[in-house]
Formats: structure tokens, C-alpha cells, sequence
């Protein structure tokens, strides 16, 4: 049940529709400082590996069912280096799945 629920706000914003820039991702993902975990190499989740495994599903909820799955844990760790929680816009999200589904590898941090 709350898994339709979810879906369905997120049908209802729009999101499933959004087409984003790859080039204003790549800026977030660098700005926000993604890349100090989620860099292939680093012993962190390989992004590009776990979006190829969900590639027939819209980003938006990809990135809503990594964020519940994994949301406490990165939250924990980014108190422990002072970071705050990003909060996305629909507009930035979409930018970051095209980004990260486009291939590029992820800015070094």
C-alpha cells in the first residue's frame, strides 16, 4: 500500500514525465559532493551498476527506492562528515538520472 502511494504522488508531480540535462547533473552531482562516496573505486556503491539494473524504471523511483533502502545509512554517515541532506527539486532529479544514466563517469571529488 505504500508503495502505491508513493508511485502515485510521484505520477501525480509529474516526475515520471521529466526529461533532464545530463550537463546541469554532472554540475549537481560535483556540487553537492556525491562523488566523496558514491565514486567507483572507494569502496562505495557503484551508481552506474544499480541504475543499469533498474533501467526499465524512471529514475525518480529508482532514486526513491535506493533513498529507502539506503537513507538512514547515508544519513548517518554524512552527520559523521558534516554534510547536510540534498534536497532536489523534480527539475534536479531529473537532471541527475540523466547524468548518471547517461554513462559519464562521476566528477572526481
Amino acid at each position: 500500500m505504500v508503495a502505491r502511494a508513493i508511485a502515485g504522488y510521484l505520477w501525480s508531480a509529474g516526475l515520471f514525465d521529466e526529461h533532464g540535462s545530463a550537463a546541469r547533473g554532472q554540475r549537481l552531482y560535483a556540487g553537492l559532493g556525491c562523488a566523496s562516496c558514491h565514486h567507483p573505486g572507494r569502496g562505495a556503491p557503484e551508481l552506474a551498476r544499480g541504475l543499469r539494473r533498474g533501467e526499465a524504471l524512471p529514475f525518480c523511483i529508482y532514486f526513491a527506492v535506493a533513498v529507502w533502502n539506503h537513507g538512514p545509512a547515508m544519513l548517518e554517515d554524512m552527520r559523521s562528515k558534516r554534510m547536510a541532506w540534498p534536497e532536489l527539486t523534480h527539475r534536479e532529479l531529473a537532471d541527475l538520472g540523466a547524468y548518471l544514466r547517461g554513462g559519464a563517469a562521476p566528477a572526481q571529488p
